[in-house]
């Protein structure tokens, strides 16, 4: 495909300047343009998930003082300075490839700013599995008409544009769909990537299910139905460790439950299991209405 001029190439003006991001947003991670068509609309990125992992440092137990990691040569035992360190590609055990760093930096995409649209598909036709790191992709100066256009035509039609983005000398497949009158973009994995359902079928038993047990199993599954509300749903663990975190730096009393060990699986008949699954479900119910 030819590369686009600034003669062919159509500019969205807003009517009303854009809105600055909310504060705690930040800085964008990303800032370029979506081009589709003779279409460009100037966006700007933001990460859409902040992932609340409780990190820790590693600390010398005698004295709680941080460790350092260095670089060890295991046949001199000697440190290594990381500018004498090269990257290598293994092919075979203890054989490696080393690739200097002029030579990877020659093959890394050039950071183009352009989400470039190749085609528009079905949102349906997309297997989550694809997914990947969601953003929240906001209008920047000038594209403020374009980028409510291209809400709109995503929505009405239920696709999503597909293309590919260089983020950080990395390209991305990227997928670009609407939610809530705001595009999402979600980078993507490549096929090869992905191990494809099909390609495990031949590693699960061919045991069928009796009518009886597809027919309660569904019974069980429509009583647990629900809407999706995902305020009520909480990171267990990690709310467990930043308390108990907490009450060790007030110098608090810690009362740790022991581990009870892996027990062997009970074997229960299948049936069975579904009506005392249902009858349990049914009382909760029933006891929440009372």
């Amino acid at each position: 495909m030819a590369r686009k001029t600034k003669t062919d190439t159509i500019h969205f003006s807003p009517k009303k300047t854009v809105a600055a991001p909310a504060a705690r947003l930040g800085k964008p991670f990303w800032s370029g343009s979506i081009s589709f068509g003779l279409v460009n609309v100037p966006i700007r990125l933001f990460p859409a998930v902040h992932e609340k992992t409780v990190r820790f440092h590693l600390l010398h137990n005698k004295d709680e003082v941080r460790l350092h990691q260095k670089l060890v040569c295991p046949i001199d035992n000697e440190e290594v300075p990381r500018e004498d360190a090269v990257k290598g590609y293994e092919i075979e055990k203890n054989k490696n490839v080393v690739l200097q760093p002029e030579e990877i930096k020659a093959l890394q995409p050039k950071a183009e700013r352009v989400l470039e649209l190749i085609s528009f598909v079905e949102l349906n036709q997309i297997d989550p599995i694809y997914f990947d790191q969601p953003f929240y992709v906001l209008p920047a100066e000038g594209g403020g008409k374009g980028y409510h256009l291209l809400v709109e035509a995503l929505g009405q039609t239920k696709r999503a544009g597909i293309g590919k983005i260089i983020m950080k000398t990395k390209e991305y497949l990227a997928a670009l769909r609407p939610t809530d009158n705001i595009l999402c973009l979600e980078t993507m994995h490549f096929r090869d990537e992905v191990v494809i359902a099909d390609e495990l079928i031949g590693d699960i038993p061919h045991v069928k299910a009796s009518e009886p047990e597809i027919k309660m199993a569904i019974q069980l599954v429509e009583s647990l139905a629900a809407p999706f509300k995902p305020e009520q749903l909480h990171d267990d663990y990690r709310e467990a460790l930043l308390k108990l975190i907490n009450e060790k730096a007030k110098g608090g009393h810690i009362a740790v439950s022991p581990v009870k060990e892996d027990e062997e699986p009970e074997v229960i008949d299948l049936m069975a299991a579904l009506q005392k699954s249902l009858v349990s479900v049914k009382k909760a119910k029933g006891s929440k209405a009372a």
